[in-house]
């Protein structure tokens, strides 16, 4: 069944991304750390127009999907040849860790917003505590933009069941988040669902 993905909207110049067909064999999950479209915003200004570090999906807090350029191609998240020419990545509409205000209970973005998302998840990870929730709208569009592209792209349907960094990532295909490929990255975080996401792709009977 194809899903709803707007590949109009916010699409990418040729600038923003590397026109080299790849093959894919993974597909990593990320956070866009702003809110709206702001992150897509800033592609276009950093380097001139040339910016690379870029991502095929966004997909925002109440489930929409945009797509960004063609998943043949490839761009430079990592840095690591290797691994972006074999990527897809999706990144989700979320701010990511939390600060607790001393006097009140307001929560603060990186950046220095008050956070007004619905729910705060506390849990201790990577050194920070809290952090901001995603939606189940979120979760159900991951989940079956996930399933289109593994059919599409061969990719076996194999999740990561964790954010914890994985050591040896050169045999692995399947779905993973960019906590497993390096400690720096705090996403994606705690508040993920990781179990339910899990089981829903790799469970052939789940219905889109």
């Amino acid at each position: 069944i194809n899903m709803l993905i707007d590949d109009t909207t916010y699409k990418l110049g040729v600038n923003n991304y590397n026109q080299i067909k790849t093959n894919k064999k993974l597909i990593v999950l990320g956070n866009t750390h702003t809110v709206n479209m702001n992150h897509y915003i800033g592609w276009g200004f950093r380097f001139g127009g040339k910016y690379k570090n870029t991502a095929h999906y966004t997909i925002l807090v109440d489930g929409t999907v945009y797509n960004h350029y063609d998943t043949d191609y490839y761009s430079d998240v990592f840095n690591i040849p290797s691994l972006d020419k074999q990527s897809i990545f999706i990144l989700l509409e979320n701010v990511g860790v939390l600060t607790k205000s001393k006097n009140n209970n307001e929560y603060y973005t990186w950046i220095g917003d008050i956070y007004n998302g619905v729910d705060i998840i506390d849990k201790k990870w990577r050194s920070e505590k809290y952090w901001a929730s995603y939606s189940d709208s979120q979760l159900k569009s991951a989940i079956d933009l996930c399933d289109e592209l593994c059919v599409k792209h061969s990719i076996p349907k194999l999740v990561v069941p964790h954010n914890i960094k994985l050591d040896n990532l050169k045999d692995y295909s399947g779905i993973l988040y960019k906590s497993n490929i390096n400690t720096k990255y705090l996403d994606i975080t705690p508040a993920w669902d990781f179990k339910e996401f899990k089981e829903k792709i790799e469970n052939t009977n789940y219905e889109i």
